[in-house]
């Protein structure tokens, strides 16, 4: 299993708060609570991160290839201006949603899976959390709810209490990949419940991605941006 340090270090940063805030709904002391978070928020990050770390080409179907190895920042197109992928993590940090339209094969969740990645490997003060929207069930859930679900199956110590302090620290981006997934009637739901996360957790940061859509139009707090169709995301 890969190990990254990045989004530990953050975490080391935020964890006192963190345990202050909940102190009062768990039973353990300081130093348990640190310990068991750091261990199951290792685990959820480096399976993450060995998931989506590699893919497979036409060039090697078989063989899977780092996604660092063959990864090519893309342009985007926001308001008739290119921004240059390698600038894209500035980008995200100076904004609170960020939505990625690009039609089919060109490079939407390639360009989050990198990104994750990234935020892995380097500290921007940023912890990611992915999530397959097609995996969420709009209808019963919602992105705190699912998120907090995959960490407490790495630890049961990790309460729900515990991830919306982390979420307050304002340290946390969550990178939300394929909202065109989603099932059309349940869209608007989903989008509403999107558009949640950033209202009862104003510091946290959200990235969105989608083949391009009307939806959007109108959200206002969401920086949207396309990715230039002559660009390639792979060597």
């Amino acid at each position: 299993m890969a190990i990254v340090f990045a989004p530990l270090k953050i975490l080391d940063e935020v964890a006192t708060d963190v345990y202050n805030s909940t102190k009062r709904a768990i039973s353990i002391t300081r130093d348990v609570f640190i310990r068991n978070m750091e261990i199951g928020f290792s685990a959820y990050i480096a399976a993450k991160y060995e998931r989506y770390s590699k893919v497979h080409t036409l060039l090697s179907p078989n063989v899977p290839i780092n996604v660092e190895d063959i990864y090519i920042n893309p342009k985007f197109d926001y308001k008739n201006q290119i921004v240059l992928g390698e600038n894209a993590i500035n980008f995200v940090i100076d904004r609170q949603i960020l939505v990625v339209q690009a039609i089919a094969g060109h490079g939407k969740s390639m360009f989050v899976r990198e990104l994750f990645c990234r935020l892995c490997n380097v500290n921007y003060g940023l912890i990611p959390i992915f999530l397959e929207l097609r995996d969420i069930d709009f209808e019963l859930s919602n992105v705190i709810e699912a998120a907090h679900e995959e960490l407490s199956a790495k630890s049961t110590l990790f309460s729900r209490s515990s991830f919306e302090a982390l979420v307050k620290s304002g340290k946390v981006l969550f990178l939300l990949d394929g909202f065109d997934e989603i099932r059309t009637n349940a869209r608007k739901l989903a989008l509403r419940k999107i558009d949640q996360v950033t209202r009862d957790f104003p510091t946290a940061k959200v990235v969105v991605t989608s083949r391009p859509t009307d939806i959007f139009n109108g959200w206002s707090p969401a920086t949207i941006v396309t990715i230039k169709e002559t660009t390639t995301c792979l060597k």
